[in-house]
């Protein structure tokens, strides 16, 4: 007759602390090595690209502060060229800060690196 055993352990995990909302929008395209590359709102309000950098780990990159853009994102677009280039296209829109303006940011296509 065959002899059964359970056994069982409580495992408590720890997460880092992450840059992005779980409850916001999320795009996922590809990077130069087809590693996905996600575009989010953080939890301060910047966009953000999390990117996978080879080591087994992940980059943010604040990519509000790249660009130089002020205040809160409200919205976002990404796209991918279909074609072999993989070219990215970019838009975003940000409330300024102490103001009722807001700032549309088009970025010129550029490549997944």
């Amino acid at each position: 007759m065959a002899d059964l055993h359970i056994d069982s352990q409580l495992m408590n995990n720890m997460l880092p602390a992450s840059s992005i909302s779980n409850k916001k929008h999320l795009v996922a395209i590809h990077d130069e090595r087809h590693q996905p590359l996600v575009f989010s709102i953080g939890n301060d309000g910047s966009l953000y690209a999390i990117k996978a950098n080879g080591s087994g780990s992940n980059d943010s990159i604040n990519v509000s502060a790249s660009v130089g853009a002020r205040g809160t994102v409200d919205a976002f677009t990404v796209k991918q060229a279909s074609d072999a280039n993989g070219g990215i296209f970019l838009a975003f829109s940000n409330t300024v800060p102490d103001s009722a303006a807001s700032e549309l940011h088009v970025l010129a296509p550029f490549k997944p690196e």
